[in-house]
């Protein structure tokens, strides 16, 4: 399955997945966004699934937006699991 992103009111709304043959894409364009905005905003309601490879990806891109001061969020469904999963792999 494709990504498909669309933007309203500020925020990017994913749909579909993160997978092998899209996330470089997507990493480029969420850093694409940071040059022009210091405040990213994702909405995940409507990926298809949260699998490892697209948590690394968000992981990555968390670690980006704390490295260049820059503000990423993630809202929708799974967020806040997302957010814990990050805050344990960083103890870890």
């Amino acid at each position: 399955m494709s990504l498909k992103i669309t933007k309203k009111h500020e925020t990017f709304y994913l749909n579909g997945e993160i997978n092998a043959l899209n996330y470089k894409p997507f990493i480029n364009f969420i850093q694409f966004n940071f040059d022009i905005d210091n405040n990213v905003i994702i909405n995940i309601d409507n990926l298809v699934e949260i699998n490892k490879e697209s948590f690394e990806t968000i992981k990555e891109l968390i670690n980006t937006s704390v490295k260049s001061s820059k503000i990423f969020s993630i809202v929708g469904k799974g967020s806040k699991e997302i957010y814990e999963e990050y805050n344990q792999s960083i103890v870890a």
